[in-house]
């Protein structure tokens, strides 16, 4: 329905040029379609590519791991110091716990997602359907709200006009944040190529397609944007440590932190200021609405909870007005 709301003027425009209301909507839903589906495949499908000679990389790497004495370089002595403690037999206990933990932490979640495969399935379905008849059909959904609500006819028009222009300001709001936190990313990729390299040679392969998933990846609230740059620092510290090159080390490490400090932060501090002031609500209202959502709703919540919260301090205003 938000969706619909949100491309409502495009239908609009192409009903005026075709004449016919039930094709400009099947031409408008599979526009949509194509926006979303498009670039998203694209980008799995490269970081499908990229991520398997990565992982081919590594796995050779640590099938036959390099020796070094402590004079080769500082990264050698650092792994040499580490590899001493970790044999430890209660430090050693202590990783082993927590690897099978996380091994059987991660199976249960792939399984679980592999189960709800077709749910998913179902729900993008149902998605499509509901927005085609959204487009198609909007304006009776409408009047048909409007003859029912127990508002006057002023109240139900402000009600109409702030629900469009918050459903607009998040969707807004979560677009713009995730093109911030993707230039944020390439900037960091570039600088960890720049200062972090060996002998020229890049230590990100491919910045701006890593900054391209990240960004499509920190609209996932599930995911967000640490799903890329956390593996990505922990590659570049591995491929470092068995170049025996601190500088690419200090790289990971440096990516580690920009990672935690700059491009995850911006996800909880901008987007509710985006969303807020386009939608002329308080940002805390807006960051109360997404997280709230989150925990009450899930994924949809972020979407949901804001409008909610909003509304509730509509209907609050209306009532302390008495013009209900």
């Amino acid at each position: 329905m938000i969706l619909a709301f949100i491309f409502r003027p495009a239908y609009k425009w192409l009903s005026k040029k075709t004449k016919k209301e039930r094709l400009s909507a099947v031409l408008i839903t599979i526009l949509v379609l194509l926006i979303i589906l498009v670039p998203f495949g694209f980008v799995i499908n490269e970081v499908i590519k990229e991520s398997t000679v990565t992982f081919v990389s590594l796995k050779q790497k640590l099938a036959a791991p390099q020796t070094c004495s402590e004079q080769d370089s500082r990264v050698c002595t650092l792994w040499n110091s580490a590899r001493g403690l970790l044999a430890e037999p209660r430090i050693k206990f202590y990783i082993t716990d927590s690897l099978e933990k996380g091994t059987s932490f991660i199976t249960e979640k792939l399984s679980a997602f592999v189960v709800s495969i077709p749910q998913l399935i179902l729900g993008i379905f149902i998605t499509i359907i509901s927005f085609f008849y959204f487009l198609k059909d909007g304006d009776k959904f409408l009047k048909k709200v409007n003859a029912i609500l127990p508002l006057k006819k002023a109240n139900r028009n402000l009600l109409y006009d702030k629900f469009v222009n918050i459903s607009k300001a998040i969707v807004f709001g979560y677009f713009i944040t995730a093109l911030i936190q993707g230039a944020t990313a390439l900037v960091g990729f570039y600088i960890v190529n720049i200062f972090f390299s060996a002998t020229g040679i890049p230590t990100i392969g491919t910045p701006l397609l890593w900054a391209a998933v990240l960004a499509l990846f920190s609209m996932i609230p599930v995911l967000g944007s640490a799903f890329v740059w956390v593996p990505l620092s922990a590659a570049i510290l591995i491929e470092g440590y068995f170049q025996n090159n601190s500088k690419i080390v200090w790289g990971g490490i440096f990516l580690f932190f920009y990672g935690l400090i700059l491009i995850s932060q911006i996800d909880n501090v901008i987007r509710p200021i985006i969303s807020g002031r386009r939608a002329h609500i308080h940002p805390l209202v807006i960051f109360l609405g997404i997280f709230g959502g989150l925990v009450t709703f899930g994924v949809i919540g972020i979407v949901i909870g804001p409008i909610l919260l909003a509304l509730l301090l509509i209907y609050i205003k209306l009532y302390e007005e008495g013009n209900l």
